[in-house]
């Protein structure tokens, strides 16, 4: 099985780079920060649930070795 790296996502990296160089008072500031919290929400959610799987996969691995 593949394991690919949990990264921060490329939007999420964006909207930051957006909220750096925008001024305080911009229209869009509001959007690009409700698309930010969006972003990073997805982001921590699969890290909890990534958190919660490695332990899965430990005892998977565990009781087929417990099996020979």
């Amino acid at each position: 099985m593949i394991m690919l790296e949990l990264k921060l996502p490329v939007q999420a990296e964006q909207c930051i780079a957006l909220l750096k160089r925008m001024p305080k008072r911009h229209p869009m500031m509001s959007t690009v920060e409700k698309d930010l919290k969006a972003w990073l929400k997805g982001y921590y959610g699969e890290q909890a649930a990534g958190y919660y799987l490695s332990f899965l996969l430990k005892m998977i691995i565990i009781s087929i070795m417990d099996c020979d």
